[in-house]
């Protein structure tokens, strides 16, 4: 709900949210990197507390609206 929530907020269509079993989510994101997902490691899960999660879900969000992932890309 909050990540629906945020999207909405961001206008932006709701990412796909994925959690990774293995707990290197940097591997996760290159091979679910494309644009509109966002990938948490089941670590990240376990050690975060809910407004630990919220910030990382938000700041996810602000790089899927401002394209950022697409911008390193280019820029690399």
């Amino acid at each position: 709900n909050y990540t629906h929530y945020l999207s909405e907020q961001a206008e932006i269509t709701m990412p796909f949210l994925f959690i990774s079993l293995k707990n290197d989510s940097v591997f996760s994101r290159k091979i679910l990197g494309f644009r509109g997902s966002i990938v948490i490691s089941q670590q990240l899960l376990n050690d975060l507390s809910d407004e630990e999660l919220e910030a990382l879900i938000a700041q996810q969000i602000a790089h899927i609206k401002y394209n950022h992932t697409n911008k390193k890309a280019i820029i690399n």
